[in-house]
């Protein structure tokens, strides 16, 4: 019964689908959150995820794992310049949000992409959002190994390499900057807070069917008009909502 209450208060704060990761996965997450905040069974871990917000945070670091690399799905960062391109002339600076940004890996390739572009860094300005701490706490460290590569040629003009790590260059690390949020949350959000383009990949795969439609309530009430939101390989967004539709002469993402 306990662990079944525990999936609950995923699926509450966090919108998650249990069926999205499996139960293998889920359970096998659940046991990794009770050894590292040293409850006993999943009963000890629902007490003290009810009863301490810090706690739920350490839960939360558990239970996402973050799936992430340099220059994933770089078609769409050929569409990211050609929008900044298009938009530059009465939007100054560009402004970008990355969530989740999980460690910042795509973060700091949408700096390195628009730098190499010819873009200076008063142009645009990048934001990552994560639900995790402990996610935003690695983007933030700016150390990436090499396998973050996934195979792809990485320009040594913005990534420096030191030992097995890529590090991004101090000005990609300038143009970018993190915090913590819940996409759920109506706080996630600073007042006023606005964005040109959204890289909204590989989230609502994960949630259930109201949090899916409050995700994307929440990514259009902070997108200028017209604005670039760029879906993962699995979602079709505007099957969700149809106030988000293809943008002709764009990737179908």
């Amino acid at each position: 019964m306990s662990r079944s209450a525990v999936i609950e208060r995923l699926r509450r704060r966090l919108g998650l689908d249990p069926e999205s990761i499996g139960e293998i996965t889920l359970n096998h997450a659940i046991d990794e959150a009770c050894a590292t905040l040293n409850c006993p069974d999943t009963a000890a871990l629902l007490l003290r995820i009810d009863g301490d917000e810090r706690e739920w945070q350490r839960f939360v670091d558990c239970m996402v794992v973050p799936e992430t690399w340099l220059y994933r799905s770089p078609e769409q960062f050929d569409d990211l310049v050609r929008f900044a391109r298009e938009q530059l002339a009465t939007r100054r600076p560009l402004r970008i949000l990355s969530m989740p940004c999980a460690t910042g890996e795509e973060a700091y390739s949408i700096a390195a992409t628009l730098l190499e572009q010819g873009f200076g860094p008063g142009a645009f300005e990048i934001l990552g959002i994560d639900v995790s701490q402990r996610a935003i706490a690695s983007a933030r460290s700016a150390r990436f190994r090499a396998s973050a590569s996934r195979g792809r040629s990485v320009d040594a003009t913005w990534f420096d390499r030191e030992g097995e790590f890529w590090v991004p260059t101090g000005a990609v690390q300038r143009s970018v900057r993190f915090r913590s949020g819940n996409l759920l949350q109506p706080d996630c959000f600073q007042p006023g807070e606005r964005f040109d383009v959204v890289f909204f990949r590989n989230l609502l795969i994960y949630l259930d069917a109201d949090a899916r439609r409050l995700a994307l309530d929440q990514i259009l009430r902070v997108l200028e008009k017209p604005g670039l939101v760029l879906a993962g390989q699995a979602e079709n967004l505007s099957a969700i909502d149809n106030r988000l539709q293809p943008l002709s002469g764009y990737g179908p993402l």
